[in-house]
């Protein structure tokens, strides 16, 4: 018997692969799912529980599988008792919120190693740009950009010879988001 409660967690929410109903059958997996997070709710059920046909429950399941959310298998020694399992979704996407702006992107190479060094790639240049504004934003454009070692070593070089400018010098430095953006370091 399902919960009262769904849960739909932001990755989900603001991914851009799923359309509306493959999120809210995702979220309607949550509140059949057990302490585990196992659901045995069966195509019947999700069709009678949004009055659609039993291709389109499972061409949503299809989805959401296909997009690594959640795994199905189907035990014939039981009978074809399928079970749905919920995935940890760190994989899939990343999404931040700043100002009331939702921002959603892909974790670069599909895996949350990466990210993890990206972010600490990302701290490395935080810890010396001069303009500490917009920090959302700047991991934001950091992470779209995944650059490599050399890359960033590039662009470390050219934060440090622009610091001594006399354009940054006088206070006229942009927001490292508009830098990466731009490209700054390719001037």
């Amino acid at each position: 018997m399902p919960n009262k409660y769904s849960i739909l967690p932001a990755e989900i929410r603001y991914n851009p692969n799923f359309n509306f109903g493959e999120k809210v059958m995702y979220a309607e997996i949550t509140a059949c799912a057990d302490e585990n997070g196992v659901c045995t709710a069966t195509n019947e059920h999700f069709s009678h529980a949004f009055d659609k046909s039993t291709k389109w429950v499972s061409n949503s399941l299809t989805s959401l599988k296909q997009n690594g959310c959640i795994d199905v298998s189907i035990s014939k020694s039981k009978g074809n008792y399928r079970e749905i399992r919920i995935l940890p979704l760190e994989r899939i996407i990343t999404v931040s919120v700043e100002n009331d702006n939702v921002y959603a992107f892909e974790v670069p190479h599909g895996n949350a190693t990466s990210l993890q060094s990206n972010q600490s790639n990302f701290e490395r240049l935080w810890s010396i740009y001069p303009n500490q504004s917009e920090r959302e934003r700047a991991e934001i454009a950091f992470l779209e950009l995944s650059p490599n070692a050399d890359l960033l070593d590039k662009i470390i070089t050219d934060v440090e010879i622009r610091k001594t400018s006399d354009e940054w010098l006088s206070g006229n430095i942009p927001y490292l988001c508009n830098y990466l953006a731009k490209r700054k370091w390719e001037r």
